[in-house]
């Protein structure tokens, strides 16, 4: 391991180093069913609360996996959550769910 890194700065390749780095983790995330999930929220205070209806939500969706959540704050979003796992975004936000309603009554 040691030479190959030694190897990669000598070719100039460092940078592509992370990428390695995070498909390794990738990889023996999905061997260990591990599901890192970030959930985005609008207000800090209901953060708690939303975050055990997101827990709740991946639970159905991935039963086998041990889920690991990190919570961040969007100002932008005006209420609800946003959930970003496994290339996926299951959007809980007012402004996703009026955007349902729309295309619901729309028929688009």
């Amino acid at each position: 391991m040691k030479n190959f890194i030694k190897e990669m700065c000598k070719l100039g390749y460092c940078d592509e180093m992370r990428d390695i780095f995070d498909s390794y983790y990738r990889i023996d995330d999905e061997a260990n069913h591990i599901l890192k999930a970030e959930l985005i929220s609008a207000d800090s205070s209901d953060e708690d609360d939303n975050a055990k209806q997101a827990q709740d939500f991946l639970k159905s969706r991935y039963p086998d996996y041990t889920i690991e959540l990190t919570k961040t704050v969007d100002a932008d979003l005006l209420g609800g959550y946003v959930i970003r796992a496994h290339h996926k975004e299951y959007d809980r936000s007012f402004e996703g769910r009026f955007c349902q309603l729309e295309r619901k009554l729309t028929g688009r």
